[in-house]
């Protein structure tokens, strides 16, 4: 059923490989991973997706990912003990196998940023917390994209900002 497929295995392998899973043990917080373009990383899906399986109810996740500075958000809906996983792998083996466990509170924003580098291992580091603007709190997944998304214009709007300077 291959014959017609043209494309070579190593093609293959650089498409899904580097792969990244960055995920959060409590239902009572919410995960958004914005990546080195702006764009948020979500859940791969699929028909046979059961959700309900697995460690951690909170998982963002990619194929073929870039090099480059990651943010990941960990949003506050309850107070809680969470612990933050980020795995990202490449046919060699892990980039990145960075585990950060932490408290948080209702309406407060944990700030990690993901590095992942073009060769070596990668680092998950904690850069800020505070608490995220009324409007978003108790706003659930609209808040999370919410704040993924403006996360994501910040930042590009700073970077520019400060290449003006």
């Amino acid at each position: 059923p291959l014959a017609h497929v043209t494309v070579d295995g190593d093609r293959i392998r650089e498409s899904l490989f580097p792969l990244a899973l960055v995920a959060a043990s409590s239902e009572d917080v919410e995960l958004a991973v914005v990546d080195p373009g702006g764009e948020q990383v979500r859940r791969l899906r699929g028909t046979h997706t059961d959700e309900s399986r697995g460690e951690y109810p909170q998982v963002c996740s990619r194929y073929g990912v870039d090099p480059g500075s990651y943010r990941v958000s960990v949003f506050g809906a309850g107070r809680t003990d969470y612990e933050l996983a980020a795995r990202v792998t490449d046919v060699e083996g892990a980039i990145v196998d960075e585990t950060r466990t932490a408290t948080i509170r209702p309406g407060e924003v944990h700030e990690y940023v993901l590095e992942v580098p073009e060769d070596g291992d990668g680092t998950l580091d904690r850069v800020r917390s505070g608490i995220r603007p009324v409007h978003l709190v108790g706003a659930g997944a609209l808040g999370t994209v919410a704040g993924a998304a403006g996360y994501g214009a910040a930042t590009r709007f700073r970077s520019g900002s400060d290449a003006e300077r």
